[in-house]
């Protein structure tokens, strides 16, 4: 299973927002893990908002093994950003290996990465972090709904912020969102997860 079906299923939705917990039970439903702990910790948000770890739990000699995702994310966020965190992180779940770090150097030059955009051994992961909340937005407002919300605008009945407290999601995430020079980076991100024809939706 893939990021295009999990974007396919929330381009379908018609009720917001779209609950952390709709994406968590589908990931679950469709085998790609089988527990998912959500973690508030400690972090400095002005470097680090949050952080993905996956694990193999034993719960017993003849047990089957359980594959166990866990999201770090800093304490004290507001819950339109947390929910933004923790959606970014989640879709982690999808990275290629080769796009993801495994150690506790790759997990520093990931960190430095993503402070200082600079792209080292593991540029898929730092580029992947970069362009995770737009990803995380495409999944929280998703094409179809995006494009609903950006013509209430045009005609005067919506604003952005009308839409960020519907959708409960940060204002100025939201309204960089919906706006049109944004298209080209949806594009993008739907071609490369062969989802394109959302956009035509």
């Amino acid at each position: 299973m893939t990021i295009a079906a999990l974007l396919r299923f929330v381009d379908e939705q018609t009720k917001f927002p779209i609950h952390i917990d709709t994406i968590i039970d589908w990931i679950k439903d469709h085998g790609l893990q089988d527990e998912i702990e959500l973690c508030p910790a400690d972090l400095d948000s002005a470097k680090l908002l949050g952080m993905f770890y996956q694990y193999i739990k034993h719960p017993g000699v003849y047990a089957d093994p359980v594959r166990v995702t866990q999201i770090v994310y800093a304490a004290g966020l507001s819950p339109e950003l947390e929910r933004l965190v923790v959606c970014k992180e989640l879709l982690h779940i999808f990275d290629k290996p080769e796009e993801r770090v495994q150690t506790s150097t790759q997990v520093d030059d990931l960190i430095s990465g993503i402070i200082l955009r600079t792209f080292g051994a593991s540029k898929d992961a730092v580029f992947n972090d970069v362009a995770g909340p737009f990803l995380a937005l495409a999944v929280l407002i998703p094409p179809a709904a995006r494009k609903r919300f950006m013509l209430a605008i045009e005609g005067g009945q919506l604003t952005a912020d009308e839409v960020a407290s519907f959708v409960n999601l940060p204002y100025p995430h939201v309204s960089i969102w919906l706006e049109k020079t944004v298209d080209e980076l949806l594009e993008y991100l739907l071609t490369k997860h062969k989802c394109a024809d959302l956009l035509n939706c």
